[in-house]
């Protein structure tokens, strides 16, 4: 009877303490990507000032964690605008996002990433639209609170993932 209040907790009791998150103190943080805020839609190949037709850029982001059991759940808010620039007028564009939960350290180690396509439409007369777009299931096993204390969930303009990818080379036959 003493082992039961006065013994070491077995091997089950200590995984439960070491894993378990409270999502109030532990919810990784988020964050901007460096270099990822601000995106650039231009007429054609030309890059100059004149032939901008829109700029998106990411002003504010959200997040709220639920832990169940061994896993953590992470929702993730992106609120932006895009601004009509002078080769710009209505219509409708494709804003590139990523998400991607890291675990920083000397090697960062990523845990799992997203990417969405979602568009944006600017009507007739207007200047400048906001957009918000919300990733409800971060999910992930959690790890042990000083690995968790690690975790950081970047987000960020990826135009590199929304550029068509090319055609598969054909293979030639040889005769021979």
């Amino acid at each position: 009877m003493s082992n039961l209040f006065f013994g070491s907790p077995g091997a089950e009791a200590q995984a439960l303490a070491v894993n378990t998150a409270d999502p109030n103190q532990d919810c990784p943080v988020a964050d901007i990507r460096s270099g990822t805020s601000t995106l650039q839609f231009n007429a054609g190949n030309d890059t100059s000032p004149n032939t901008l037709r829109y700029q998106a850029s990411i002003a504010r982001l959200a997040r709220e964690c639920a832990v169940r059991g061994t896993t953590m759940t992470i929702k993730v808010g992106v609120q932006g605008r895009v601004v009509i620039g002078p080769a710009g007028g209505p219509g409708q564009i494709e804003v590139p996002l990523r998400y991607a939960l890291v675990q920083e350290g000397p090697a960062p180690k990523t845990i799992l990433t997203k990417f969405y396509r979602f568009p944006v439409t600017v009507a007739e007369g207007q200047s400048s639209v906001p957009f918000l777009h919300v990733e409800e299931d971060i999910t992930f096993t959690v790890p042990s609170r000083g690995q968790l204390d690690n975790y950081v969930v970047y987000v960020g303009f990826d135009p590199a993932a929304a550029a068509p990818k090319p055609p598969p080379a054909k293979k030639t036959r040889r005769s021979g």
